[in-house]
């Protein structure tokens, strides 16, 4: 009651910015939409004043997918056009980016890809267009996954330094670098599997690009792995070598009269081709920015009187570890003290269902065990599904497994269900550095913490008992979570690492999807009609402290033009109307909450 009160209340002020967004409105975009494809993405979102002054050029990632998702329901646009250079996002990003262009593609829309050279995710984003061009004398590499692991045991030994290396899981091979010089047998078959599994994940999307001859794209990108923009011209993927501004010009049938200074040429003779673009309209040319904006407004409702469905997206990225009480989220770090306080905060919002967003390599069993219990106690409460992107091993797959659902793209790396512990032996390398140690108060096993002396046959057993147990833990944690017997977690256990592609068939994850179609699997879970829109609320939010602005970690030449320069595609129209109703925003949430 007090909710539809206070929307009267503000009703005039909304009813001022409603015209304004309906008369803005009546600018349309274009038909021709140009976007640059971001370099990076972050999954964290800075927070407090001191943010506000920070200049962050990484794209959210989620934000971004929303923003392609926008694009393909768009009615207005109908050429996109998209540029790209080399990606240094993985390949899990990179397929998910695919997918989403490929939904852009299939809502009616033609797609236009240019680059100045790039990577194999370069060639794997431009094949999902219908046109391809590159700039003059451009460069690409087409590199497929491969692997080349350095062993470091014989480096080790000249120094004075023995590594002995535990582990439950015939496939768990972290500390082979440190105690072999070579792969065990395992290992190799493992890193072979792997390899095949990801190659053969990324041909089946290269092979799809129509080459001359019929050859397979994929096959001829394996055998040469250097390419000129003019060899790609020849084997028929890319169409001509052109400038991007060319490209566009040409797309919106710009004629520009020629700017007459002291050393131009002399004019050229008019192409046959010239007079007929001559006769065609100019076509308007969309950016990102007005897309969103005018998307914003045409959604923005007169009165709101049912709160949106909101669900938690909560980003967990980096090696897993306990960390402390009182310690607070990083990126590029999942503590799990700070990730466990996170997780039992969302047991009492508003949000409806949590999404786990996953990229770890793993970390510390206690670490792990502290955030799968807290996800087991959230889940009672409400929904909770886990996406696991880029790789999600070992604890990254614990944590996951406490989720009610897991979903990954193909090319996850994921898995690695075991236990590795390295203890090294220093004592060679004191000797040669002339350092002497002396033990004064050693137990039994406390050899363990000792870093001048081999085990001891009591410790050795001691350690070996340790992954033992920690090792029938985690295959407990996991039957546990995919409500299955231990017996057969075992088989896809022992440390292996699978791809998304392969690791569905085991059973132990639930299917193969890109985020924004995750979001269409939550609204079918929980019973939501697709035209529902959720409203994604983004955890943790990192926050940034004064010690930090005054350590010199804050560049303040970024100054004030920050909180303008680096406003991405997704940030609201700044208008006076828009102002206001944010600040009306801040004071009244309960009224005007766009949930």
């Amino acid at each position: 009651m007090i909710r539809i009160l206070l929307q009267l209340l503000v009703l005039p002020l909304r009813l001022i910015y409603f015209l304004y967004c309906k008369l803005r409105n009546l600018s349309k975009p274009g038909p021709l939409l140009f976007h640059r494809i971001p370099g990076k993405f972050t999954m964290f979102q800075a927070s407090g004043m001191l943010s506000l002054f920070v200049p962050n050029d990484d794209v959210h990632f989620i934000e971004y997918a929303q923003f392609l998702g926008l694009v393909a329901e768009s009615r207005h646009v109908q050429t996109f056009v998209y540029s790209l250079g080399p990606v240094s996002f993985g390949m899990a990003e990179t397929e998910q980016i695919g997918a989403m262009l490929k939904r852009i593609s299939h809502s009616g829309k033609k797609l236009i890809a240019h680059s100045e050279g790039g990577n194999l995710r370069t060639l794997y984003l431009m094949s999902m267009a219908d046109e391809r061009y590159a700039a003059p004398a451009a460069d690409f590499q087409s590199f497929f996954p491969a692997s080349e692991p350095h062993y470091v045991k014989g480096l080790l030994q000249k120094l004075g330094i023995r590594v002995e290396a535990f582990a439950a899981g015939r496939y768990k091979s972290a500390g082979e670098m440190f105690s072999r010089s070579n792969p065990s047998g395992d290992a190799r078959k493992n890193l072979e599997e792997l390899i095949k599994s990801l190659r053969t994940s990324i041909s089946q999307v290269l092979d799809r690009v129509t080459i001359r001859g019929n050859k397979s794209f994929s096959r001829m990108l394996i055998d040469q792995s250097l390419w000129s923009s003019s060899q790609l011209i020849e084997i028929g993927f890319l169409r001509e070598e052109i400038t991007e501004s060319a490209l566009l010009k040409r797309l919106q049938n710009k004629q520009e009269e020629a700017v007459v200074h002291a050393l131009s040429e002399p004019a050229s003779a008019v192409s046959k081709s010239e007079p007929d673009r001559q006769n065609k309209k100019e076509i308007k040319l969309t950016r990102d920015e007005k897309l969103v904006s005018f998307t914003r407004r045409s959604r923005y409702p007169l009165i709101r009187l049912q709160r949106r469905r909101s669900v938690a997206l909560v980003a967990m990225e980096g090696a897993i570890s306990a960390g402390h009480h009182g310690d607070s989220t990083k990126a590029g770090f999942i503590n799990g003290h700070a990730y466990r306080e996170v997780i039992e905060q969302l047991a009492d919002t508003i949000e409806e269902a949590v999404i786990l967003c996953i990229n770890s390599p793993g970390g510390t069993p206690d670490g792990s065990e502290m955030i799968y219990q807290a996800i087991c106690e959230l889940k009672e409460k409400k929904p909770v599904i886990a996406f696991m992107t880029g790789v999600a091993a070992s604890g990254g797959y614990y944590i996951a497994s406490a989720a009610h659902r897991i979903y990954s793209p193909e090319t996850t790396l994921t898995g690695s269900i075991g236990v590795v512990r390295i203890q090294p032996d220093t004592a060679g390398l004191y000797k040669k550095l002339g350092v002497d140690t002396a033990r004064i108060g050693f137990d039994r096993t406390q050899d363990i913490m000792s870093l001048t002396a081999p085990l001891s046959g009591d410790s050795r057993r001691l350690l070996r008992d340790q992954l033992t147990s920690t090792y029938d833990t985690f295959l407990d944690r996991v039957a546990r979570g995919r409500k299955q017997d231990k017996r057969t977690v075992h088989k896809f256990a022992e440390g292996k690492v699978w791809s998304g592609r392969d690791f569905l068939a085991t059973g132990m994850m639930d299917g193969i999807t890109d985020v924004i179609s995750l979001f269409e699997i939550l609204k079918e879970l929980l019973g939501y009609s697709k035209q529902t829109r959720l409203s994604i609320q983004l955890y943790p939010e990192v926050k940034m402290d004064l010690r930090s602005f005054v350590s010199g970690k804050i560049p303040l030449s970024a100054g004030i033009s920050s909180l303008f320069g680096n406003l991405s595609p997704e940030s609201l129209d700044l208008s006076a109307f828009r102002f206001a109703s944010t600040l009306l925003y801040s004071l009244l949430p309960l009224a005007i909450r766009n949930r």
